[in-house]
C-alpha cells in the first residue's frame, strides 16, 4: 500500500478490513479458517499516525470560492438557495442549517 503512494487514512482504512477479516475468519464461524493466534498479533499492529510518516500527505477540503457559490445560486431551488444564503451569513454547518426549525 505505501507503494501505491496511498496516505495513512486510507492504509489504515485498509487495514482495518483486512483485521476485521481475519476477526472473522478466526472466531466468527465454528470452522476455524485462521489460527485465532493470527488476529491476535493482526491486533497488536497500531495505526500509522498522523504527521509521524514519510508518506504524503493529502490537503485538507478547503471552502468552496465564493465566486461558484455565487454563479450556482440562481439556478438552485428557492429553499436550498436560501439555505445556502444562511450559511454564508452566519458561518453556520449545513447540518445546522438543515436543523433549524420555526420555534
Amino acid at each position: 500500500m505505501i507503494r501505491q503512494d496511498l496516505s495513512p487514512k486510507v492504509i489504515n482504512k485498509h487495514a482495518g478490513r483486512i483485521w476485521r477479516m481475519f476477526k472473522w475468519a478466526s472466531g466468527a464461524t465454528s470452522e476455524e479458517l485462521v489460527p485465532v493466534s493470527v488476529h491476535l498479533e493482526l491486533s497488536s499492529v497500531d495505526d500509522l499516525k498522523k504527521g509521524r510518516t514519510p508518506l504524503r500527505k493529502t490537503p485538507g477540503v478547503g471552502p468552496v470560492d465564493i465566486g461558484v457559490v455565487q454563479k450556482t445560486l440562481p439556478k438552485m431551488l428557492k429553499i436550498p438557495a436560501d439555505m445556502v444564503r444562511v450559511q454564508l451569513l452566519t458561518g453556520a454547518r449545513p447540518q445546522d442549517v438543515c436543523n433549524l426549525r420555526p420555534c
